[in-house]
């Protein structure tokens, strides 16, 4: 082998770019070697998830036939139907329990004043949420004015009319009395 140190310094610099360029290019080779070993590795892999995909979208397909076929799309289309309609509901009007409504004016009756008639009409104003209409008999002038000042009481009535013609008779007279309930006493759910 001949000292490359023999050579003149033009002779010297070409060698050592033709060595740089030599091992660059090896370097290279290697890279892409392994790249490619590396691309050929992943092809089962490639596969493998391939073929799941496919497996899983048949048995998607598969499914939603069978739901269609079975009609659960429809129940489910009509349940989502149904559930926009209930909340349009709950946001338009409040929900009164007229049985707690009712058995606290008979609370207030005492047993002295039956009620024949009880009428609620629910209003949309932004005072009251119900207004309510009892007719019934009496026993007795007192018990009716009794059961006029409870119901007057009560936080949750307000604004209660009685005509005066219902007093006339002391007892077994007939009586209107017209109110309003509270909005606060109007339950949403």
């Amino acid at each position: 082998m001949i000292h490359y140190t023999l050579l003149p310094k033009h002779d010297i610099d070409v060698l050592k770019k033709e060595y740089r360029i030599r091992v660059f290019t090896l370097l290279m080779f290697f890279v892409s070697c392994s790249i490619v070993v590396g691309i050929v590795a992943l092809i089962p892999a490639y596969m493998y998830s391939y073929n799941q995909e496919r497996d899983s979208l048949k048995k998607l397909s598969q499914t939603q036939k069978s739901n269609e076929s079975k009609g659960i799309y429809e129940v489910i289309k009509n349940l989502e139907t149904a559930e926009k309609m209930v909340a349009k509901l709950k946001e338009d009007s409040p929900i009164i329990e007229t049985s707690s409504i009712l058995d606290t004016v008979l609370l207030h009756g005492n047993g002295l004043v039956n009620i024949n008639v009880f009428q609620m009409n629910i209003t949309k104003s932004a005072s009251s949420s119900a207004e309510i209409v009892i007719q019934g008999k009496s026993k007795t002038r007192e018990s009716l004015l009794t059961f006029k000042k409870d119901l007057e009481q009560d936080k949750m009535f307000y604004d209660i009319e009685m005509p005066i013609s219902d007093l006339a008779k002391t007892i077994d007279s007939t009586y209107a009395i017209k109110f309003k309930l509270k909005k606060q006493n109007a339950i949403k759910l």
